[in-house]
């Protein structure tokens, strides 16, 4: 019943939604379900002013819904209530998954986003934890890739620890790690003023760089909440200086409960404004640079390497370029509505990797 809640985002009128506005939309859904099934201004209004509305917990809006329905119009009988509304999200074909060539689960080398993909916020998303014991059961090379730059492997670990998801640390890529690899081999044990997190500043120093205000070789920009005018300051006057604009990664924003929250890019514009320099983001996806990196550390060729992600600006379009198969998932920051502004297309749509658990259970 869950996964069929999640599919809805396939339905033309959700075409814009996906699974973090769930809850903005609940009313919405109830007004599209009112069109097949009778149902009162009271109940639609009711969901809209209902407790979980607002929630980012996927099973407590479900249960909700249905428990709400059930009151209104099945005199409690919630067993009736899921069977209309279950019903109704069948009813549609959109609702179902994309066929998955089975020749996609035989591919060796698995690269995985994070964020929206396999979590959103504090929550797993549906079906990760079967799609991981499948990649183990499989003996499949995966990497677990990030465009941010704030947390280290070790903390990346930890997190997927607390939801549910036991992997090594080793099986965790970010762009701090991308970026500290490529300036210590541009140069060696250099220096660098950083506006950003401790994750960016450990990976730095682990491959021998120093930090200096004074005069570094590099400014390197990743994500932070401790951004102000002064930092910026320091970092456009050492950029007119000489040092070298780098940033982590090339996310102008990331969604958030509230609306968005700007990303590294955001960040970086206005140093490149106020010096004239182009800053290089050389260390995250879409640059085929941090791919070709995590194939590397997979030890699989591009042949063998299939990309999962949900944004089509970095994941996708990172794949394509670096020859890559690629699946977009839609449980994160992309809907279908909005891939009808891109020039290319992924490989493969699903909405979410359950659907990859699924399949892998039918030819098991």
């Amino acid at each position: 019943m869950r996964d069929l809640y999640v599919q809805t985002f396939l339905l033309e009128e959700f075409g814009s939604l996906n699974v973090m506005g769930f809850q903005r939309v609940l009313a919405k859904y109830d007004l599209r379900v009112k069109s097949t099934v009778s149902l009162s201004e009271e109940y639609v209004e009711a969901v809209a002013k209902s407790n979980f509305a607002n929630t980012d917990d996927l099973t407590v809006m479900t249960t909700g819904l249905e428990k709400l329905y059930a009151d209104t119009f099945e005199n409690g009988n919630r067993r009736k209530a899921v069977a209309v509304l279950t019903t109704f999200l069948q009813s549609d074909p959109r609702t179902q998954p994309q066929p998955i060539p089975q020749n996609l689960l035989s591919k060796k080398g698995w690269i995985i986003d994070m964020d929206g993909v396999l979590y959103y916020q504090n929550h797993l998303l549906p079906g990760v934890i079967e799609f991981v014991e499948w990649l183990k059961t499989e003996k499949k090379r995966f990497l677990f890739l990030t465009n941010s730059s704030e947390r280290s492997p070790k903390e990346l670990q930890q997190k997927l620890g607390r939801l549910g998801i036991h992997v090594g640390e080793t099986q965790f890529y970010n762009s701090s790690l991308s970026t500290a690899e490529f300036l210590q081999r541009q140069k060696p044990n250099g220096s660098a003023f950083v506006i950003g997190e401790a994750g960016l500043i450990s990976a730095l120093y682990e491959v021998g760089y120093t930090m200096n205000e004074i005069d570094p070789d590099y400014v390197v920009i990743g994500e932070t909440r401790n951004y102000n005018y002064e930092r910026m300051q320091l970092a456009v006057n050492l950029v007119r200086r000489g040092a070298k604009l780098i940033g982590t990664n090339v996310d102008v924003y990331d969604k958030a409960l509230n609306g968005v929250s700007p990303g590294t890019a955001c960040l970086v514009a206005p140093i490149e404004l106020a010096t004239g320099s182009k800053a290089y983001y050389l260390g995250s996806k879409p640059n085929p640079l941090m791919l070709r990196s995590a194939m590397r550390k997979l030890g699989c060729d591009a042949k063998d390497t299939v990309i999962i992600g949900d944004r089509m600006d970095t994941d996708i379009i990172g794949g394509i370029e670096s020859g890559i198969e690629t699946i977009l998932v839609l449980s994160g920051v992309t809907s279908m509505d909005e891939l009808k502004r891109y020039a290319y297309r992924p490989d493969h749509i699903m909405g979410s990797v359950s659907d990859i658990a699924a399949l892998s259970k039918v030819h098991s």
